[in-house]
């Protein structure tokens, strides 16, 4: 008895000591943050604490949408497992609250690794404040979307209103609240691990900097890439079909959205050192991971959009992506590929819990051990940079519309100056291979590949084919029924003209000359209306079927698509 008691005391301290040893977790989260538009290049701060750790150049959000976005980095899961398509539908709606937020990482390191875990900063879009998440042990949600003077957050049970002083900035309050609780816990919790996670509202909009900052940036075009203004675009997917080049007064907007949006990772910047800073003094640096990433990314008039995300571009979903901490190699980029849904599985990695079988993601420690162990470093820019084995792109994704009879014929030129030295029987082979040539004959099929008596492909004439094709053949048959209709309207004139005439030289005419004078132009006024009408009636606007088919709806840019109003004016 005496024994069993000993042993299970042994454990029960072992276990502790061994769940007092995990590090600690401090993760930071920008909203609308551009890996491609060079906002890192302005951090500074930032890239040189990151040196001591490592960067992926290929991170990825598989939604650039910020509630879809935040939605898979909390659960692991892709946005069709938590059903949180949009900032609107389900963005903390009853399915989010009853099913998936009980299982982010937060809670799994909170119940099973004995976490001590703090949320500071934007939550969800739609979360409004009147419940606190499970899984925080300190949590401080921001009420709906980014602000970052004259906001409501959500602090530990009640809601706090910020107004609009310098020191309400919403990004130094995230700063002083995530360096309280770091503080906090070594102070008390016992040697407890912590996760706190400080997502800040920059770049995302209305884009106001703390006042220190206002002055930083006034010619940057880091945003004028390749892409920029690179428009129209009618080889291009179909929204890009219908965007146009900027006008001077969108590319001024451009560039000053892109000065504002710099200057509020500033702050940022300073919130990297300072945390970072606080973890030397308490002398855990060594036992703490530090990430660093956004939800998504950013266009500023790349292919002529003037501004926003939800692209399926690069701009808009690649991300940028630091980590440091034990185990992580030093000064050295990966060019492996990750997404936000491996962001979960990480930190209960870290944590040491079992990834879940709901999650999608993936940990992406064991890529440090393999990187160690093959030593696979090559140089590039003065770092150690970790080559893929094999490239990626392997798959590619086609866009082709409707084959018209303008583009059919544009093909067989090319096709004709491409195959003028092949022989006849290789041509036949390329001929062959084209769709409207395979398959049975039809009304609309005029000619059929087939082999002859020797195996050899040849082209015959379908027994059955009409040059005029049904299409044709309906409009003929409405063409015939609206000349029979014009016909008949003539006829009916033509008589009616005749009888005023007739009238015209009756001895009743004669007496009453004023009366068959108004009837005539009557008749006159009459004939003209109805030739009006018919002439209105035969132009009609081209019915756009593409934007009938099943999941399409017709894209229109408008003024009031990218109206935004911000707290600030251009100078």
């Amino acid at each position: 008895m005496m024994f069993g008691i000993i042993a299970y005391v042994v454990i029960f301290l072992l276990l502790q000591q061994v769940l007092a040893n995990r590090p600690n977790i401090v993760l930071i989260v920008t909203d609308d943050q551009d890996a491609e538009l060079g906002s890192m290049k302005t951090m500074h701060r930032t890239r040189q604490i990151m040196k001591e750790g490592s960067e992926f150049s290929h991170a990825y959000v598989s939604t650039p949408m910020c509630c879809p976005s935040r939605s898979s980095f909390l659960t692991g899961m892709y946005v069709h497992n938590h059903n949180v398509y949009t900032n609107n539908d389900n963005c903390t709606g009853t399915e989010w609250r009853q099913i998936h937020e009980k299982k982010t990482f937060a809670t799994y390191l909170q119940d099973v690794a004995n976490y001590r875990t703090s949320y500071i900063g934007k939550y969800l879009n739609k979360y409004l404040g009147n419940y606190t998440p499970p899984g925080w042990d300190n949590w401080m949600g921001l009420y709906k979307n980014s602000k970052f003077y004259n906001y409501k957050v959500r602090r530990n049970g009640s809601l706090v209103h910020y107004g609009s002083e310098e020191s309400d900035y919403f990004t130094d309050v995230i700063k002083r609240e995530t360096i309280s609780f770091i503080k906090d816990s070594v102070r008390n919790s016992n040697k407890q691990p912590f996760l706190a996670v400080a997502a800040v509202p920059a770049p995302h909009g209305p884009e106001d900097a703390a006042e220190r900052h206002r002055h930083m940036f006034a010619n940057n075009t880091d945003h004028h890439t390749a892409a920029w203004n690179y428009a129209p675009n009618p080889d291009k997917q179909w929204i890009l079909q219908y965007v146009g080049k900027m006008k001077p007064i969108q590319k001024s907007f451009t560039n000053t959205l892109q000065r504002k949006r710099l200057q509020t990772l500033q702050s940022v910047d300073e919130l990297v050192k300072e945390i970072y800073d606080t973890l030397v003094q308490l002398n855990i640096l060594d036992e703490t991971y530090i990430i660093y990433t956004s939800d998504h990314g950013y266009h500023l008039g790349q292919f002529g959009l003037l501004k926003g995300k939800a692209m399926p571009y690069e701009f808009d979903i690649r991300v940028p992506f630091y980590i440091r901490g034990p185990g992580v190699p030093t000064n050295s980029i990966f060019e492996d590929i990750i997404v936000n849904e491996d962001i979960a599985p990480t930190l209960l990695d870290i944590g040491g819990v079992e990834t879940p079988s709901g999650m999608d993601g993936r940990s992406i420690l064991h890529l440090f051990a393999k990187a160690k162990a093959k030593a696979n470093y090559i140089k590039k820019d003065g770092r150690n940079a970790v080559k893929r084995k094999n490239g990626w792109r392997h798959t590619i994704l086609i866009e082709r519309g409707k084959l018209t009879d303008k583009n059919r014929g544009l093909r067989d030129k090319l096709e004709a100056k491409k195959n003028l030295y092949l022989s006849k029987k290789e041509r036949k082979k390329v001929v062959c291979k084209r769709l409207e040539y395979n398959g049975p004959c039809t009304t609309n099929r005029g000619f059929r590949c087939v082999k002859d008596q020797f195996g050899e492909l040849t082209v015959e004439r379908c027994p059955n084919f009409s040059e005029i094709s049904n299409c044709l053949l309906r409009k003929c048959k409405k063409h015939k029924l609206i000349n029979k209709r014009l016909l008949r309207i003539i006829r009916t004139n033509v008589r009616d003209f005749k009888r005023i005439v007739n009238e015209t030289n009756s001895q009743a005419f004669k007496e009453n000359q004023e009366k068959f004078q108004k009837k005539l132009m009557a008749m006159a006024k009459t004939c003209n209306c109805n030739r009006k009408r018919r002439k209105t009636r035969s132009i009609r606007p081209k019915r756009r079927i593409e934007c009938d088919e099943k999941g399409m709806k017709c894209f229109e840019h408008d003024r009031e698509h990218w109206k935004t109003e911000p707290l600030w004016k251009s100078k």
